[in-house]
C-alpha cells in the first residue's frame, strides 16, 4: 500500500509546471507579505493552482501568523501540512466554519527558530479565477481586518442612507425613475455583499446554495431593472420614435446578452465559448452600451434640454467604468485595469478593489447633488405656483366680493327707480281719498297701482333669483338665463351636437346660468346689438359655450369691469377658459370648459 505521502509527492510531481514555491522569512520586521496575486501573474490564472511555502521563524520569539486567501466565493481550497488537510471554501457551511471571516483563513502558529512546510490547492469552479493569497502577522492581520471593517461599514451607512433618499424623492415626486434606481443599487448592492463576504456572514450563511448561486439572481435583477429604467426614461423624452427604438433596441440586446454570457460562464456549460472569447465579447458589448447611452443622451438633451440627461451620461459612464473594474478584478484580464484594480488607499483583504466602492461613493454623491439642486429648484417652483394660487385666491374672492356689491348696488338702484316711484305714486292716491269721495273711482286706481308694485317687484327678483337649477336641462338653462334678451334682440340659439337631455350638475348650472345673465346684460346696456347668436356644442370632453352679437364691441382688453371679472371668475372655478374677441364693430366670447 502507498503512504499518504508518497501520493501527494506523486501528485505534485504530475503537475509540476503549476507549483510556485515560495520561501519566507518571518523576522522582528515582518508584517504583512502578499504571496501570490492573480492580478500580477495573470497567464498562471487558467487550471487548478498549487502553491508550496517554506515558512521559517528567524526571531526567538513565537510567531502568530495567519494565511488568508482573499476570495470569498471559492468552492473549495485545501491546505496540506504534514499529509494533513484541511479543507475550506463555499462548500462548508459559513456557520461550521472554524475560523469566521470574511476571507478563508488559515491560522499558522511559528515557534521560535521554527520551520514550517505546506501546500495550498485551490479547486476553481470556473476558470479563469482571480485570488490574492496574503500572509499577516496577527497585529498587522487585526490592523487590516479593523480598517477593512471601517471603511465597508462607512460605506454601506452611505449607501442605505442613499437608498432611503432615493425612496423619499419618491414619494415626494412619485417619479417612477427614482423607485428603478433604487432597484437597479440594491441588487448591485448584492454584487458588494457577495464579493466583499459580507453577504455570507450575516444574510445567507444559512445557505452553501445561495452562496453559489445568488450572483445569477443579482445578475438578472440588476440587468432587468436596468433596462427598465433606460426604456423608461428615454422613451419619455424622444420627439423622434426612431431614434428612441433603435437605440433602445441596441441597448436591451446588449445587456440582455451581457447577463446570458456571465450566467453561462458561472454555471459552467459544457458548450460554452473559451474564455478569451467570453471576456473579449462581453468588453465589446459593454463599449457598444457606452456609446448607445451616450448617443441617447445626446439626442435627448439635443430635443428636451432637460438636466435629467447630463445625469444619465454621468451615472452611466461612471456605471460602466466600475464594471470593466470589477469584472478585471474577478478575472484578472487586463494588464492596464490590474493596475487600477489594485490601487489602494490603505492596506486590504477586500476582494473587491477599493476604486470600485470609491467609485460607487462618488457616483452616489453626483446623483445627491443632482437630486438636492432639483429639489431646490422644484421648491422654488413650488413656491412660485403657491404664491401665484394664493393671489388668484385673492383676486377671486376680490372679484365676487365687488360682484356682490354690484348686484345689491343693481338691487339698490332698481327699487329706487322702479318700486320707490309706484309706492310714491300709490302714496299720493292714498292721501287724495276722502271718505265722502267716489270710492268707485278711487279704489280701482289705487289696486291698479298696488298690483303693478307687485309686478316690479316681481320682475327685480326674477333677476336675482336663481331658479331651480338642480334639475334643469343645458338647453332649458342657456333659453331661461337669456330669456329677456330674447324678448328684446334677435336672438338665434345654435345647439347642434347637444342632446335634448343632457344636463349638468348643479354648481356648473348655476355658474352658466349667471355667465348668461352677466352677458345679457352686457349686450342691453353696452352693446347696442340688434343680432345676437349663442352656439354651444361638445369637442370630445369640452363643452363650448360662443355668444356673438353686431354691436359696437371694445378695443381695450385689459381695462376689464367687474362684470367680466365676475365671469372669468366662475370660469376658473369650473376649470374652464374664457376668450374675447372684439373691435369696434362686433364682438364674439368664447367660453370652454
Amino acid at each position: 500500500m502507498i503512504p499518504n505521502k508518497t501520493i501527494l509527492y506523486l501528485l505534485l510531481m504530475l503537475i509540476s509546471n503549476f507549483i510556485f514555491g515560495k520561501d519566507i522569512v518571518i523576522d522582528n520586521s515582518f508584517k504583512q507579505q502578499e504571496i501570490y496575486s492573480t492580478l500580477n501573474k495573470y497567464k498562471n490564472n487558467t487550471q487548478d493552482s498549487i502553491f508550496k511555502f517554506d515558512i521559517k521563524n528567524t526571531t526567538a520569539v513565537n510567531k502568530q501568523l495567519y494565511i488568508s486567501i482573499i476570495n470569498p466565493t471559492i468552492d473549495k481550497i485545501e491546505i496540506i501540512e504534514n499529509n494533513k488537510s484541511t479543507i475550506l471554501g463555499d462548500a462548508i457551511l459559513f456557520k461550521k466554519r472554524v475560523f469566521k471571516h470574511s476571507n478563508f483563513i488559515f491560522p499558522l502558529e511559528l515557534n521560535a527558530s521554527e520551520s514550517r512546510q505546506l501546500y495550498i490547492k485551490i479547486h476553481k469552479q470556473w476558470e479563469p479565477l482571480a485570488f490574492t493569497i496574503k500572509l499577516d502577522t496577527e497585529n498587522s492581520f487585526i490592523k487590516h481586518s479593523n480598517h477593512d471593517n471601517i471603511f465597508l461599514g462607512f460605506f454601506l451607512g452611505i449607501f442605505f442612507m442613499f437608498l432611503m433618499l432615493l425612496i423619499c424623492f419618491y414619494i415626494f415626486s412619485r417619479s417612477n425613475y427614482f423607485i428603478l434606481y433604487a432597484v437597479i443599487n440594491i441588487f448591485s448592492l448584492i454584487f458588494y455583499f457577495l464579493y466583499t463576504g459580507i453577504g455570507y456572514q450575516y444574510i445567507w450563511s444559512f445557505s452553501v446554495l445561495a452562496q453559489k448561486y445568488i450572483i445569477i439572481v443579482a445578475i438578472v435583477g440588476y440587468f432587468y431593472s436596468h433596462i427598465l429604467f433606460i426604456k423608461s426614461f428615454f422613451t419619455s423624452q424622444f420627439k423622434k420614435i426612431s431614434y428612441q427604438t433603435i437605440l433602445n433596441t441596441i441597448l436591451v440586446i446588449c445587456l440582455v446578452f451581457s447577463a446570458v454570457l456571465l450566467i453561462l460562464q458561472i454555471i459552467k456549460t459544457p458548450y460554452f465559448i473559451s474564455f478569451n472569447a467570453f471576456y473579449d465579447t462581453i468588453c465589446i458589448l459593454f463599449c457598444v452600451y457606452t456609446i448607445s447611452v451616450f448617443s441617447l443622451s445626446f439626442y435627448a438633451f439635443n430635443e428636451s434640454k432637460r438636466r435629467e440627461i447630463l445625469w444619465i451620461a454621468v451615472t452611466m459612464l461612471l456605471h460602466i467604468f466600475n464594471w470593466f473594474i470589477f469584472l478585471n478584478t474577478i478575472y484578472g484580464r487586463s494588464e492596464i485595469l490590474n493596475k487600477i484594480s489594485g490601487f489602494q488607499l490603505f492596506n486590504s483583504s477586500i476582494f473587491v478593489s477599493q476604486i470600485n466602492l470609491i467609485l460607487t461613493l462618488v457616483e452616489l454623491l453626483f446623483i445627491c447633488i443632482f437630486v438636492v439642486f432639483n429639489y431646490h429648484f422644484l421648491v422654488r417652483k413650488n413656491n412660485l405656483t403657491y404664491k401665484r394660487l394664493e393671489y388668484l385666491q385673492k383676486r377671486n374672492i376680490n372679484t365676487f366680493v365687488l360682484g356682490q356689491e354690484e348686484e345689491r348696488e343693481k338691487i339698490t338702484d332698481s327699487i329706487d327707480n322702479t318700486l320707490k316711484i309706484d309706492i310714491k305714486n300709490l302714496e299720493k292716491r292714498i292721501e287724495q281719498f276722502q271718505q265722502h269721495s267716489n270710492e268707485n273711482k278711487v279704489i280701482p286706481t289705487v289696486l291698479k297701482d298696488l298690483h303693478n308694485t307687485l309686478q316690479d317687484l316681481k320682475n327685480i327678483t326674477s333677476n336675482y333669483v336663481t331658479p331651480d337649477l338642480q334639475n334643469m336641462y343645458y338647453y332649458e338653462l342657456i333659453h331661461t338665463s337669456t330669456d329677456k334678451l330674447n324678448a328684446e334682440k334677435n336672438v338665434t340659439y345654435v345647439f347642434d351636437t347637444i342632446k335634448d337631455d343632457f344636463k349638468l350638475n348643479a354648481i356648473a348650472n348655476a355658474h352658466i346660468y349667471r355667465i348668461c345673465q352677466e352677458l345679457s346684460n352686457n349686450i342691453f346696456k353696452h352693446a347696442n346689438a340688434t343680432e345676437v347668436t349663442i352656439q354651444s356644442k361638445i369637442d370630445q370632453h369640452d363643452l363650448i359655450l360662443k355668444f356673438i352679437d353686431n354691436g359696437k364691441g371694445f378695443i381695450e382688453h385689459n381695462q376689464k369691469g367687474i362684470g367680466l371679472l365676475n365671469i372669468e371668475s366662475r370660469i376658473n372655478s369650473l376649470n374652464g377658459n374664457i376668450y374675447f374677441l372684439s373691435n369696434e364693430k362686433e364682438a364674439l366670447l368664447f367660453i370652454s370648459s
